[in-house]
């Protein structure tokens, strides 16, 4: 658990879709950007949370290069640690 929450993360709850391995895709609004991207894609795999740069549609812009993995596949768990609270 990361003690200094320094950011917001609002999902964008129009856009979930399905990932192309058929795990659920969630779009999030990062306030501040990680890595310059604002809005970000997380979808599971089978024990992690990968977080990739999304378009403002939450269409994942480069499935081949992930900005982050996290262990474990809680998304609301995987945002915190890296600083993130989520919001509405």
């Amino acid at each position: 658990m990361n003690s200094t929450l320094t950011g917001t993360a609002t999902e964008i709850t129009a856009n979930r879709t399905r990932s192309r391995l058929g795990s659920l895709q969630q779009h999030f609004r990062l306030d501040p950007p990680i890595d310059g991207h604002a809005d970000v894609a997380l979808t599971n795999g089978t024990d992690h949370t990968y977080v990739f740069a999304a378009d403002s549609d939450g269409d994942i812009t480069d499935p081949s290069a992930p900005l982050r993995t996290v262990s474990g596949t809680d998304v609301d768990a995987a945002l915190e640690s890296l600083g993130y609270t989520t919001a509405g």
